[in-house]
């Protein structure tokens, strides 16, 4: 999903007014100590689809990162602003980013994860600190994929 809203068109008689009142389905809100494994999951599991596409955001913010508070399913944290995606290996990273010059890949996004982590304000816990160490070495590291990132979470959950 590329937009944390969707409207559909819709007929309005002539000389009558439609208005439309939009309203947040989430906000920014970074994880907590207890929260930040289940945060990384879903950050995983997003770029995961994404990157199945064969797309990668370039962009992984905390800006672009929305909590979505619901009554039924649980919440859960959403990566937003894909509509600014580009397909992998395709595009040389000319934005303010610490890799610039080089082709955008599938693992900056991992690596960028592994960036926010190091924004959190408390001490990681030993196996998110290790699955820290994984995704900033992604560049380094060919082949890293979100999924194989996500299987390597798991097993440090457990």
């Amino acid at each position: 999903m590329t937009h944390l809203q969707t409207v559909e068109e819709q007929g309005v008689k002539k000389q009558e007014r439609l208005i439309v009142e939009l309203s947040p389905v989430g906000y920014h809100k970074a994880p907590s100590i207890d929260q930040v494994g289940e945060w990384l999951e879903h950050m995983l599991t997003g770029l995961k689809h994404w990157h199945s596409l064969a797309y990668c955001h370039g962009d992984v913010s905390w800006r672009n990162i929305v909590f979505v508070p619901t009554e039924r399913n649980g919440d859960y944290w959403m990566l937003i602003d894909l509509d600014k995606s580009h397909v992998s290996n395709t595009t040389v990273i000319e934005w303010s980013h610490r890799h610039q010059g080089q082709k955008l890949r599938m693992e900056h996004d991992l690596s960028q994860l592994g960036g926010l982590m190091e924004t959190l304000p408390f001490t990681l816990p030993a196996n998110m600190k290790s699955m820290q160490e994984i995704l900033l070495t992604a560049i380094d590291t060919s082949g890293l994929t979100a999924n194989a990132a996500l299987t390597k979470l798991g097993a440090f959950l457990r």
